[in-house]
């Protein structure tokens, strides 16, 4: 369950600092979609998805989009 919030704080991190700083919503698609790759290429090394793993998927797709969330009245 932690390896893809883990990998979705680092997809989110490195988008948000590659990026210089900017936040939008296609860098929140992009990372959303990052961090779902990611997770399906873990999955299929790491063998099996179980619940506990979908419910990581979920909390990482929401860490990674979270940090590129632009700002209130932009």
């Amino acid at each position: 369950m932690l390896t893809p919030v883990v990998a979705a704080w680092m997809i989110g991190e490195a988008a948000y600092k590659t990026s210089g700083h900017k936040q939008n919503i296609k860098l929140q698609l992009v990372a959303g979609l990052s961090v779902f790759v990611s997770y399906l290429a873990l999955s299929t090394f790491l063998g099996g998805q179980s619940m506990q793993a979908m419910l990581g998927l979920a909390a990482g797709v929401w860490i990674a989009t979270s940090r590129l969330k632009p700002p209130r009245g932009s």
